[in-house]
């Protein structure tokens, strides 16, 4: 696990920060419209206070996805973060998709739809949000 999840923003004021992993306490992950935030609270008492961390936008597109499926993606995201580069000294924390890749339509010959040497066409790529803030509070 590496020491510190590295939170990259669109925010001008704090366009990175690094949030010590040994320090963590918890996270929660809440949404509302359609901004949706993680609140990272710290554990010891040099530490003491949160993080928030907010997305705007509706993670995973605009329709298909409830609030419990972008809490979810928050979450998943963080845990994905904490548990990455062991031995490492700092970990990206990736932005929750915001629309998933879209392969050409499968037919019925199998060739349809399928690039050289098999590689499936994308008629899509993927979008992930931006982090719009992370902000530091005692």
């Amino acid at each position: 696990m590496a020491r510190f999840i590295k939170v990259e923003t669109q925010s001008a004021a704090r366009p990175m920060q690094l949030i010590a992993i040994d320090d963590i306490g918890g996270a929660i992950a809440t949404h509302a419209g359609t901004t949706s935030t993680l609140v990272v609270t710290m554990k010891t008492r040099a530490t003491a206070g949160t993080y928030t961390i907010t997305v705007t936008a509706p993670i995973g597109g605009a329709t298909g996805f409830v609030a419990n499926d972008r809490i979810a993606s928050m979450l998943q995201a963080f845990n994905d973060a904490r548990l990455a580069n062991p031995g490492g000294y700092a970990s990206t924390l990736n932005p929750p998709l915001t629309t998933p890749q879209a392969p050409v339509a499968q037919g019925a010959a199998p060739a349809t739809g399928r690039g050289p040497q098999g590689q499936s066409a994308i008629t899509q790529p993927a979008v992930y949000n931006v982090f719009l803030d992370c902000v530091f509070a005692a």
